[in-house]
């Protein structure tokens, strides 16, 4: 079912909120649909893992703080320019930010 805006807690770990299949899902998504690297399946599963944090990864095109493994900083190198994420695929000029609904 559908559940309402207000009713979610942005700032709550996508561990609280999501089961582990939806999360898998909910990564896919966030990886094909949005033009996002690849994030370590470990890095969803954190406690600090929020909606919040993961805007900005949308944002950023990648999980900056992700050192758990395909999606570690340390083994991948970002975008630096452009915004990169749906932003850039969205056409969006830098610094606009696009809103979907």
């Amino acid at each position: 079912g559908n559940i309402s805006r207000e009713s979610v807690d942005k700032d709550a770990p996508l561990v609280s909120v999501l089961d582990s299949l939806s999360i898998a899902e909910f990564k896919g998504k966030l990886e094909h649909a949005y033009g996002v690297q690849k994030m370590s399946d470990e890095y969803l599963f954190r406690e600090s893992t929020t909606l919040v944090k993961l805007v900005e990864v949308v944002k950023q095109g990648h999980a900056p703080d992700d050192t758990d493994g395909e999606g570690g900083s340390s083994t991948h190198q970002h975008p630096t320019s452009g915004g990169g994420g749906c932003a850039q695929k969205l056409g969006c000029p830098p610094g606009v930010y696009c809103v979907i609904s």
